[in-house]
C-alpha cells in the first residue's frame, strides 16, 4: 500500500497523537489502493467492500471537516450537513452494535471527541445563520486556545493534571484579574519595558518635544515644514516603543568602514585627521569601540568623535523612518526627504567639508538600503521555502 507503514497501521502511544499518519491512513491514496489491489486482498482475506465503505466514510469526515476556501465550506443546505447527521447517527449504531459484541469499537474518549466536535460544529452552523453568516470553513475551528488556558490552569500552582474544581474556579478568577505588565518567567523582556507600555510619561515627553520643533519652525517662518511635520506625526501613543534601535558597538564598527571608503577618497590632511583617530585615543573615549578592538588584527579603523556622532544619528533617522514606514519604490527619496529636516555636524576642513559631509551621508544611506533590501529579501525567500514545505507536507 502506498505510504502506508508500521506508525500508520500498528501506533505506538506517542504516534498515537499524530494528526498527519491518521489524514494518510483515510487519505485518497489509501482508497485508490484499496481498489487497485482489491483482487489481491479479496483472495487473501475475502470481501473488502465493508473496510472499504468504512475508509471513505472517514476520509469524507476528514475533509469536511476541513475546508479551507468557500466552495468546500459547509453550509446548512449543502449535503455535507446531512452527512455529518449521519456520521453521528452512525456512532451511534456502531457503539450500541460494539457493546453487545463486547468489543470493536472507539475508545471512550475518541468517540466522545468525535460527537462533540461534530455536534458542536452543527450547532454552532445553526447559530452563524441566525446572525447573517452562510458558511464555515471548518479547517479554522479550533480548541488550542481552549487547551492553552486548560494548561496554564493546571501549571499555576505547580505541576497539576487534576485540579479541583474549587481550584480551577480560584485559578480562572485570579487570572481575570492578572497584571498586564508582568512578563512571563521565561520571557526576554524585562519588567520596567512591559510597564512602560501603560505608562504616559513617555508619550507626553514627545508630545512636549513635538510641540517644540512645531513652535520653533513656526516662529522661523517655515509654515510649511511645520504643516508637513505636524501632518507626519503618528496618533499613536505608543510611537516612542514601536521604533527599533541599533547596536552601538555595530554601529561603530560600520564608521570604520565608512573611514575606510572616504579616507581612500581624499588626499586633503586635514580631512583625514578630522574622519580618523587612533586605537588608544578611541578606546579612551568611546567605550563602543570596545568591539572593534576585539577584533581588530591589524587593519580596522577607528572613526572620530564627529564622525561617529553623524553615522549614529544617520542610523537613528533610519531605523525611526523604517519602523514606522513600510519599503517601498520611492523610500530612498522619501527618506532623503526625511533627512533634509535633520541637522548633521559637519566633517573635514572649510575648503571640502560640504564635499566630505554630503559624501558620507550618501554613501552610508546607500549601504544601509543595500543592508536591509538584502535582509528583508532573505526572509521573504526563507517564508516562501516554509511555505512550500508546508505545502509538499500537506500533500503527502
Amino acid at each position: 500500500m502506498p505510504s502506508i507503514t508500521r506508525v500508520h497501521v500498528s501506533p505506538n502511544s506517542f504516534e498515537k497523537m499524530r494528526v498527519a499518519p491518521a489524514f494518510q491512513l483515510f487519505g485518497d491514496e489509501v482508497v485508490k489502493g484499496l481498489f487497485l489491489y482489491r483482487a489481491k486482498l479479496e483472495a487473501a482475506c475475502g470481501s473488502i467492500e465493508p473496510t472499504e465503505s468504512f475508509v471513505k466514510r472517514i476520509n469524507k469526515v476528514i475533509r469536511v471537516m476541513s475546508s479551507r476556501f468557500p466552495k468546500a465550506a459547509l453550509y446548512a443546505s449543502s449535503p455535507n450537513y446531512q452527512f455529518l447527521k449521519k456520521f453521528l447517527e452512525y456512532l451511534r449504531k456502531w457503539e450500541s452494535h460494539a457493546k453487545s459484541t463486547v468489543g470493536g469499537f472507539l475508545s471512550s474518549s475518541t468517540a466522545e471527541g468525535l460527537h462533540v466536535t461534530i455536534e458542536s460544529t452543527l450547532h454552532l452552523l445553526d447559530y452563524i445563520n441566525t446572525i447573517g453568516f452562510k458558511y464555515i470553513m471548518t479547517a479554522n475551528l479550533s480548541q488550542d486556545r481552549l487547551e492553552n488556558l486548560f494548561g496554564v490552569v493546571r501549571q499555576s500552582s505547580g505541576a497539576n493534571d487534576h485540579p479541583t474544581a474549587a481550584q480551577f474556579l480560584i485559578t480562572v478568577n485570579a487570572l481575570a484579574f492578572y497584571n498586564l505588565a508582568r512578563p512571563p518567567k521565561s520571557g526576554n523582556c524585562s519588567p520596567e519595558l512591559i510597564s512602560s507600555l501603560i505608562s504616559n510619561v513617555g508619550s507626553e515627553l514627545h508630545k512636549e518635544r513635538a510641540i517644540d520643533i512645531l513652535d520653533g519652525l513656526i516662529d522661523k517662518g517655515k509654515l510649511n515644514d511645520a504643516e508637513e511635520a505636524l501632518s507626519s506625526c503618528t496618533p499613536s501613543d505608543h510611537s516612542a516603543y514601536v521604533t527599533e534601535k541599533s547596536n552601538d558597538l555595530l554601529i561603530y564598527y560600520i564608521a570604520g568602514y565608512v573611514v575606510r571608503k572616504t579616507v581612500n577618497k581624499t588626499s586633503c590632511e586635514v580631512c583625514v585627521s578630522f574622519l580618523q583617530t587612533d586605537q588608544y585615543t578611541a578606546m579612551e573615549e568611546d567605550q563602543a569601540s570596545s568591539f572593534t578592538a576585539h577584533f581588530d588584527n591589524g587593519g580596522l579603523m577607528y572613526p572620530s568623535g564627529p564622525l561617529r556622532n553623524l553615522i549614529t544619528l544617520l542610523e537613528d533617522s533610519f531605523t525611526t523612518y523604517f519602523s514606522l514606514h513600510k519599503l517601498h519604490s520611492r523610500s530612498i527619496k522619501d527618506f532623503f526627504s526625511f533627512l533634509v529636516k535633520v541637522e548633521f555636524p559637519t566633517l573635514g576642513c572649510l575648503a571640502h567639508e560640504h564635499t566630505i559631509t554630503t559624501g558620507v551621508i550618501k554613501y552610508y544611506v546607500l549601504l544601509r538600503f543595500r543592508f536591509y533590501t538584502k535582509a528583508l529579501n532573505n526572509d521573504r525567500m526563507a517564508k516562501q521555502e516554509r511555505m512550500k514545505l508546508l505545502k509538499e507536507r500537506r500533500l503527502k
